[in-house]
């Protein structure tokens, strides 16, 4: 593996997002909520660099619950009420999430960098979900894009996030010195920044808001100020990540489902053509595995055929589990062999910081490699796994020679005297011949095999020769599974 990506993951800490509201959207007991707020205050009291301790951080944390649940009255009180609903390690669980984002943002960003060292570029995912949650956030955005600025230059060539857009801010300071697509265009050109997120989960869709949340008063200027952002990223080549999965965090129950669905977006596609979108999660790794005929992953490749639309790995936590893995990869077959273009545009990702409630969340490189790997050798091209780990994304975020993204960050890196990395020179590797041993990543800064590729429909799909005789003969990530491939089990 030459070059390796992860397209998405976070750097937050407990001053940039609002905690509880955050705890609640994702349906924590409150037991859990009151539990973290004191975790909170009892290891990193001034968000700072915890004192150096004999004690393992994993230990201080279960004794300090256990100590809690011995002596604070509302934290007994919550926990006898909560059972037998919640098991103590649920809360444990979320606790080592809290312990993480209590440190400073560079601590955050150097855990990561050092937790997946196999990774050569990150791009932080912000997130502005204050006005949607009823909960307040303690630095304000154009502040933490400052801050993440910090990052950008502290570890050159490793760290390059995307800016969130929040359309109901957006509303409310329309026409001010506030309005969030200011900061949104001072990020991308001024600060290192590469793209913008968006999180339909909170309360909006891409568009046509009005018809579809009539219950929102502001709904009907949502789509004002979305047009607005479509068409900078559509003019700028700057790429849009949105979460797409009915789990995580939502505003209220069910909006995550409602208002996530990918075809939502099509409309937005149609009118936008130039756009580049990640549907984050490719609808999500548990609905495939829990619903392989009716998953959004199927949605999401269908939009591939004929747009700018890519996709991510973020939180599949089931490839963990030898069951659910085979069947994820089965799902993934019975997508790709629909639509060969999959393998053009997925991307590794991770949704770092989120996975840290996850068991074996720090090898989650490793397990998602090995899995993917499993896949291709099962008669994919070769290359593919190149691909799916470092080339799609940099081609999805514009960082080959000739795009926009790429010139901005080439004077970005000129403008503050930093030294430029490999894979933004322009230069290009050879690619690895089959069989030979893959370059060690980030420490030498390899550039990218393969040459750019367009980013239009289905034509962009390459070596479609070679998967003729693999959608006929393969089978799913190399398993032998004992008999035929069964027929298709829905109409597509």
């Amino acid at each position: 593996m030459s070059f390796v990506v992860d397209c998405h993951c976070h750097i937050f800490n407990a001053d940039d997002v609002p905690v509880e509201g955050m705890m609640r959207a994702r349906k924590i007991p409150g037991f859990v909520s009151v539990l973290i707020d004191r975790i909170l205050q009892g290891l990193a009291p001034s968000y700072g660099v915890a004192p150096p301790s004999p004690i393992s951080a994993d230990n201080r944390t279960h004794a300090l619950v256990n100590h809690l649940l011995e002596t604070d009255d509302e934290i007994k009180r919550l926990y006898r009420d909560a059972q037998p609903h919640i098991r103590l390690n649920d809360g444990i669980d979320y606790i080592t999430w809290a312990k993480v984002i209590t440190g400073s943002r560079r601590q955050i960003a150097q855990t990561m960098l050092d937790q997946f060292g196999e990774v050569d570029l990150f791009t932080p995912l912000m997130v502005d979900m204050e006005l949607w949650l009823n909960d307040t956030i303690n630095v304000s955005i154009p502040q933490q894009i400052i801050e993440l600025e910090k990052l950008v230059r502290a570890f050159p060539g490793c760290i390059h996030p995307f800016a969130p857009f929040c359309p109901r801010r957006a509303v409310r300071n329309a026409g001010t010195a506030n309005d969030p697509l200011i900061f949104v265009k001072d990020a991308i050109e001024n600060r290192g920044f590469i793209g913008v997120k968006l999180y339909p989960a909170m309360g909006f869709v891409p568009c046509n808001n009005a018809t579809i949340i009539p219950n929102d008063p502001e709904s009907a200027r949502y789509d004002k100020v979305l047009e607005s952002l479509y068409e900078y990223c559509d003019s700028e080549q700057v790429p849009i990540a949105a979460h797409c999965s009915p789990g995580g965090a939502e505003a209220q129950p069910g909006v995550s489902g409602a208002y996530g669905n990918p075809m939502l977006w099509e409309p937005v596609l149609q009118k936008y053509s130039h756009l580049r979108l990640n549907l984050a999660h490719f609808g999500g790794g548990k609905q495939m595995v829990e619903s392989p005929d009716t998953c959004w992953s199927h949605d999401i490749a269908r939009l591939m055929e004929n747009y700018s639309v890519y996709t991510d790995m973020g939180y599949f936590s089931c490839l963990r589990d030898d069951r659910a893995c085979r069947i994820y990869l089965d799902t993934l077959t019975d997508i790709y062999e629909d639509h060969p273009i999959l393998i053009d545009r997925m991307m590794y990702g991770t949704d770092w910081e989120m996975i840290t409630v996850e068991p074996k969340q720090e090898q989650y490189y490793q397990i998602t490699h090995d899995a993917f790997q499993n896949w291709c050798a099962g008669g994919l091209p070769s290359g593919t796994m190149r691909n799916l780990f470092g080339q799609n994304a940099m081609q999805f975020l514009g960082l080959t020679a000739g795009e926009k993204n790429f010139s901005r960050l080439s004077a970005y890196y000129a403008k503050n005297k930093l030294t430029l990395p490999t894979w933004l020179s322009g230069a290009m590797a050879a690619p690895v011949p089959a069989g030979q041993p893959a370059a060690q990543p980030r420490a030498a800064m390899l550039s990218l095999a393969a040459a750019p590729r367009r980013s239009g429909g289905r034509k962009t799909s390459v070596r479609a020769h070679e998967r003729t005789s693999v959608r006929k003969s393969r089978t799913s990530a190399g398993i032998q599974r004992g008999k035929k491939k069964q027929p298709k089990r829905r109409s597509r």
